[in-house]
């Protein structure tokens, strides 16, 4: 850690646990995270970094509506 210039107590773990918030914040999915970090389940991941995805309701709804502006107004008919 010292010739890697951390602050004194600087922990392998903590590094870990900044790298696997790191890939959330970049929106990275729960099995990329988990790969990368090496949990051997999804549910360590979660367990561990859940509270770090972006828990916005409006967020889904956005989605929802980005993707139902840009339908083919012919594909949407057929559907119907």
């Amino acid at each position: 850690m010292k010739k890697a210039g951390l602050p004194a107590g600087t922990r392998y773990h903590s590094l870990r646990h900044w790298y696997g918030s790191a890939l959330v914040r970049a929106g990275l999915s729960v099995k990329i995270v988990q790969a990368r970090i090496g949990h051997t389940s999804a549910t360590t991941t979660l367990d561990t970094y859940a509270h770090r995805w972006p828990a916005d309701k409006a967020l889904g709804r956005g989605v929802v509506t980005a993707a139902l502006q840009n339908v083919d107004p012919a594909v949407h008919d057929r559907q119907s």
